[in-house]
């Protein structure tokens, strides 16, 4: 985590291998990476919101990444029994990551429904609301106790509508945008 802090995603292999006195190929390195599945498990409040709001409304992610690691992270935490629509903007190019609005049109045009119909949840202000702002979306942003962007507070126009420290928080909010409009 240390290396990570300092020279960012791009370099951690390199700094370990050199530190080390290791003589890898980092290229293998990093393709051994990105096909491990991670031993990862949903948060107790994500499972109690996935579960809560599928029976109402329709839900999907949009996530940026590697498209295999991704994807590796979506089997390993089984969210796609609670999902109607997975976008991994990698399996789309490099023009559909996030901030495109491309994959958040997709979504609205998929489910057939309005920006203002529609919540987006995301953790990262440097990429995950301003373009969903742009279209109307609400937007929430999760903030928990740990986490890479939990110290990262930027301009109105690229933090979400509304902040929360629990998913199950995500009911309180749906009703306070139902109530304006």
């Amino acid at each position: 985590m240390h290396i990570f802090h300092i020279h960012g995603r791009g370099k951690i292999f390199n700094v370990l291998c050199k530190e080390y006195s290791i003589d890898e190929n980092i290229d293998k390195l990093v393709q051994i990476y990105r096909n491990a599945v991670p031993d990862i498990k949903l948060y107790d409040d994500a499972v109690y919101i996935l579960k809560t709001l599928k029976s109402n409304y329709y839900l999907g992610i949009i996530t940026d990444g590697k498209n295999i690691v991704q994807w590796n992270k979506i089997k390993a935490l089984n969210v796609e029994k609670y999902i109607d629509k997975v976008i991994v903007t990698d399996d789309y190019g490099r023009e559909y990551w996030k901030p495109s609005k491309e994959p958040y049109r997709d979504i609205l045009k998929y489910f057939n429904i309005k920006p203002g119909e529609c919540i987006y949840v995301g953790d990262n202000p440097h990429k995950d609301f301003v373009s969903a702002k742009a279209l109307g979306v609400n937007t929430i942003r999760i903030i928990r106790e740990v986490g890479e962007h939990i110290n990262t507070f930027l301009s109105k126009e690229q933090e979400a509508d509304y902040k929360i420290n629990r998913l199950t928080e995500v009911e309180r909010i749906i009703d306070l945008i139902n109530e304006k409009s």
